[in-house]
């Protein structure tokens, strides 16, 4: 190739890096926190709406219900996280200090229930807005949703063979 025509391939390829970086950073900066979430979250919305039948108006309500959940919990979230990474360098110190170890676990034990006191407060909002056959089917993909987290909890503690993960992995989907 001559010199001319490695040049202006070098030049494209800098316009399409830059385009890139610059369309993540408008989307990552500019968009609204709402048109983020309404962008990640729209396939459970879809699925959500196809299998319980849905009206609009619930599809809506329920849309709702899991922006403000997440905002709730999304602090305690990083709390919680935060406190885990803070509960790991206190075991990790030459001297552990058995006391401060304690106070953390009180921590994060509090984060967890206030976590968990939120989401049951979401499952009662959700209750609210449904029919009872609408109910009882969203209980059922929760359950059948719960036994596949706990499979692979279950199969990552039992399993160190990666081939064996991603096999798991491909044959559970979950939308």
């Amino acid at each position: 190739m001559s010199k001319k025509t490695l040049i202006w391939l070098f030049i494209f390829s800098v316009i399409i890096n830059i385009s890139t970086l610059a369309t993540i950073g408008y989307h990552r900066w500019f968009e609204s926190k709402r048109q983020r979430f309404d962008r990640k979250h729209s396939g459970h919305q879809q699925f959500l709406t196809k299998e319980l039948g849905l009206t609009e108006q619930q599809s809506e309500q329920i849309q709702k219900l899991r922006m403000e959940f997440w905002e709730q919990i999304k602090p305690l979230k990083d709390q919680l996280e935060q406190e885990r990474r803070t509960f790991f360098e206190l075991q990790n110190q030459d001297t552990v200090d058995i006391e401060a170890l304690y106070r953390s676990i009180d921590r994060i034990s509090e984060l967890q229930r206030q976590m968990q006191r939120k989401t049951a407060e979401n499952m009662l909002a959700h209750q609210a807005i449904l029919t009872p056959e609408q109910r009882k089917k969203f209980f059922s993909l929760m359950a059948n949703r719960m036994k596949i987290w706990e499979s692979r909890r279950k199969h990552s503690y039992n399993s160190t063979d990666s081939t064996k993960s991603q096999k798991h992995n491909q044959e559970v989907q979950i939308p």
